[in-house]
Parts: C-alpha cells; sequence; structure tokens
C-alpha cells in the first residue's frame, strides 16, 4: 500500500514537473527499493535533468550574465533539449545577442578617443545622425529631453570629466534600470 502511494505520487510529480517534489519522491522510491518502478524512474531522472537545465538558464538570463547564458545554452545543447525547451531558448539567445550587443557598444564607446570626442565637440550644427545618437545617448544617460534640446548642451554635458563623464557614466551603465519611456523614445530617435 505504501509502496503504490509512493507510486502514485511519483506520477503526479512527472505530471506536476515539479522539480522539487520530483527530487524528493524520486529519493524515497529508491530508498524504498518499489519493485517495478525503473520506468517511472528514468522518466523521472531525465524530466529532473531537463527541469535542472531550465532552471539554469532562466537563472542565467536573470542574472543577464554573457557567460552563465552561453554555459547554460551549450549544456541544453549537449544534453539535447533545445525542442523540448525550444521557447527558453529563443528567449536566452535574444537576450544574448541583445547583451552581446550592448557590450559590443560600450567598448567602442571606451574606445572614443579624446580626439573624437573633442572633434564631436566642435561642431556647432552637427550632422543630425550625430545629434540623434548623442540626444539617444544623453536620454539613456538620465538626462530630460528639455536639458539636452539644444546642441550646446550636450557639448557641455560632453565636456564633463571624472565621474560625471561620458566615457565613464556610459562603462557604468546598467540597461536593466532604463525606464521603457526612455527606451521607446530613444527607438523613435534612432
Amino acid at each position: 500500500a505504501r509502496a503504490s502511494k509512493m507510486l502514485k505520487r511519483l506520477a503526479q510529480a512527472i505530471q506536476n514537473r515539479d522539480l522539487d517534489e520530483l527530487v524528493e519522491v524520486t529519493d524515497a522510491v529508491r530508498k524504498m527499493k518499489i519493485e517495478g518502478a525503473e520506468g517511472q524512474l528514468a522518466i523521472a531522472d531525465d524530466l529532473i535533468d531537463l527541469l535542472k537545465a531550465k532552471k539554469q538558464l532562466r537563472n542565467a538570463c536573470v542574472h543577464r550574465s554573457i557567460r552563465e547564458i552561453e554555459t547554460a545554452l551549450q549544456k541544453i545543447r549537449e544534453a539535447n533539449y533545445q525542442t523540448a525547451l525550444a521557447d527558453d531558448v529563443e528567449e536566452a539567445e535574444a537576450l544574448l545577442d541583445r547583451l552581446k550587443r550592448l557590450e559590443f557598444l560600450k567598448r567602442k564607446i571606451m574606445e572614443l578617443s579624446q580626439r573624437t570626442i573633442a572633434e564631436l565637440k566642435s561642431y556647432s550644427q552637427p550632422p543630425p545622425v550625430v545629434k540623434f545618437v548623442m540626444t539617444a545617448t544623453f536620454l539613456i544617460l538620465g538626462h530630460k529631453a528639455k536639458e539636452i534640446k539644444q546642441w550646446p548642451q550636450m557639448v557641455v554635458l560632453m565636456g564633463k570629466t571624472g565621474k560625471m563623464g561620458l566615457k565613464r557614466r556610459v562603462q557604468s551603465y546598467d540597461p536593466d534600470n532604463m525606464p521603457y519611456e526612455v527606451a521607446e523614445a530613444c527607438k523613435e530617435i534612432l
């Protein structure tokens, strides 16, 4: 009777896809050495591995770590879980692309020489694309539209040094803190 109850609990845990419950019940079934449970245990073990891979991928996405996401995706590929976790993999790959693009853009800004910044500041009327990009940059960094309406206002901001310097602010910027409205405004500008 106890063995039958435990097997029903195992079947329920498999159906619910509850990782913690699956781990607990499979351990209990193994300790009880229930005959005929091998098939359900094999299914449960496979599901545990799948759910652990899914959890690792989701945690990596929450941490927004390129290395963690790549590692989790690699494990999923090695275990051939791409189909079973297709939605999660697609979402993680999209996030990974965005994070890599952000890192690339940050690197490019950090590579800007003082000479290039001086050239930007020297424009009395910058090319429209330059003004659009700088407007979006300063909006992202937290400036209000009215503070950067005119090019001379942006030139002053580009000239700041230290903690308020453009390069340092871009390097330390956390895109997770960008308000949705700012992202939408920048999308329209660019």
